[in-house]
């Protein structure tokens, strides 16, 4: 068949072979037939929609994404395209155009019940949650409420605005009603310890592992019994990660409680985390034995000892940490620093720094601008990523040179973007992090750590060194209250919130003003 023996019959027949093949999931053949009538007809839309739509469900998201733009081309008003150039865009984890789609998508059909659905999840993720309320209000009013979990997703925006508590308080004890909801359980103990209601929360947050595929906490199956009450006499427990590099580091907090229960029953304890905090937890918990150990690869050493219970970090708060009065009853450091790598990197700093040149001693500041979420998961990475604050921004800062000394925090992942502000003249160590043990020492020569929620402020808490936060406007469960403007968890740990969705420009003028002040004291 020919150009010229192409007639509109046979251009209909054949389109009508492409939808019967894209519902039977013949793609295939979609794609075949799709190529052959394009070379005729490129300008047809709907002939560019099939074939995105093929493509992505082969798996090739990329090209069907770029296929789709193609159609819109020639209908850039047509919500189902929007539509589903949104879904590409977020499976090739491209979530802002996503977004841009959805949104355009509903300007023009405004009661698109799968867009306003999907929408809504992206920006509750994004931490834009009364416009995701709106949107689930909206599928309530069309009478749509029937998507899977579509309660348990109102009421996790409830939780995080004032005004909607009562509503979500009550919703709750409605999910919370059928046993096999496990969605509505951590939803509950998140919202439980974001209002610092601690021993519900941590009864709940015990059973993260029935919601991993949410949460992305991840208990390995060891052959051994989770650690009773109690510990019995002689027995050797091992203590196992099972989050991030920061979850590990906040649930060590109370691992002094644990050790000073196991000596009691001449017990044992084993640690088993990641690779980067073996090298810390080692020398900060002297008596216990330290491997390397990933949730999803535990140590083979382990396996060679006798081992009689288990217990995951995050059980040690239900354990010990039951109310507000055991966190401010037990807060002290935990995390110690090598003394000689701690005198190496001072020596570092002086002679990296302008000491060594002029013989002044400045107030030393470290400075983390930005995580690193090399294990978050893709549905995790927007949301971990607005917990960075570019480093440009941070200009407000460069007043303060002549009195404060600049150290990057960062490892040689992001340590390379100092450079972005060279007016801070930064000193840089991120070529001689192998850990945080290495991290730690580091820490010590400081007199303040500016850090972003990141593994790093967890560590610096943890060493009781003064630190300050700067935090979105709707942090996790950790951070408490949003009037709460120092931590529970840490002695010196202090908090500067945002106030406006995304707006860190406040933050850094508090951060640069509170600096100011300090600096001038430390001159005194």
């Amino acid at each position: 068949m020919n150009q010229q023996s192409l007639t509109q019959e046979q251009i209909e027949t054949i389109f009508r072979d492409i939808q019967l093949d894209s519902k039977n999931n013949q793609h295939d053949s979609v794609l075949q037939k799709c190529d052959f009538l394009l070379q005729f007809l490129p300008t047809a839309h709907g002939i560019h929609y099939y074939k995105a739509l093929a493509l992505s469900m082969k798996g090739m998201n990329d090209l069907a994404y770029d296929i789709q733009l193609i159609g819109l081309q020639y209908d850039p008003d047509n919500a189902a395209y929007h539509f589903n150039a949104a879904t590409y865009a977020q499976e090739k984890n491209d979530v802002l155009r996503s977004m841009m789609h959805y949104q355009r998508s509903l300007h023009i059909k405004p009661d698109y019940q799968e867009a306003l659905w999907n929408y809504s999840e992206q920006l509750r993720l994004d931490g834009h949650i009364e416009m995701a309320i709106d949107c689930l209000h909206r599928l309530i009013e069309l009478g749509e409420d029937h998507y899977d979990k579509f309660y348990n997703r109102l009421v996790a925006c409830y939780a995080l605005l004032d005004e909607y508590q009562e509503r979500a308080h009550a919703l709750y004890k409605k999910l919370l009603q059928d046993p096999t909801d496990d969605v509505a359980r951590w939803g509950y103990a998140l919202d439980e310890l974001r209002q610092e209601h601690f021993d519900t929360g941590f009864t709940y947050y015990n059973r993260r592992f029935e919601s991993s595929y949410l949460n992305n906490a991840y208990c390995y199956n060891f052959p051994y019994p989770l650690l009773g009450e109690k510990i019995k006499k002689g027995q050797v427990i091992v203590v196992h990660g099972e989050q991030g590099l920061g979850d590990e580091m906040m649930f060590m907090s109370p691992m002094n409680e644990l050790l000073a229960e196991a000596k009691a029953a001449q017990a044992k304890v084993i640690i088993a985390c990641k690779p980067s905090l073996v090298r810390l937890f080692a020398s900060s918990f002297p008596e216990t034995r330290v491997f390397a150990h990933t949730y999803r690869e535990p140590s083979q050493d382990i396996a060679q000892l006798k081992v009689d219970a288990h217990l995951p970090m995050g059980h040690l708060l239900q354990r010990y940490r039951k109310s507000l009065a055991d966190f401010d009853n037990n807060r002290h450091a935990y995390f110690v620093a090598d003394s000689q790598r701690t005198a190496y990197f001072d020596q570092r700093i002086k002679i990296q720094g302008r000491e060594s040149k002029d013989g002044k001693r400045r107030l030393r500041v470290g400075l983390m601008w930005g995580t690193v979420s090399s294990e978050t998961v893709q549905r995790f990475e927007r949301a971990a990523s607005k917990k960075s604050i570019p480093l440009p921004l941070f200009k407000p800062f460069i007043d303060l040179v002549d009195d404060i000394e600049f150290v990057s925090l960062q490892n040689k992942d992001r340590g390379s973007e100092a450079a972005l502000l060279p007016e801070l003249q930064m000193i840089d160590f991120s070529l001689e992090q192998d850990d945080f043990y290495d991290t730690a020492a580091i820490i010590k020569n400081l007199d303040i750590v500016v850090c972003v929620c990141t593994s790093v402020s967890h560590l610096a808490g943890g060493m009781e060194a003064e630190t300050w936060v700067p935090l979105i406007k709707n942090p996790d469960w950790r951070h408490g209250l949003p009037t709460r403007d120092t931590s529970y968890w840490y002695n010196n740990t202090r908090y500067f919130r945002q106030t406006q969705t995304d707006q860190w420009s406040d933050v850094i003028d508090n951060l640069a003003t509170a600096l100011r002040e300090r600096a001038a004291q430390f001159k005194s």
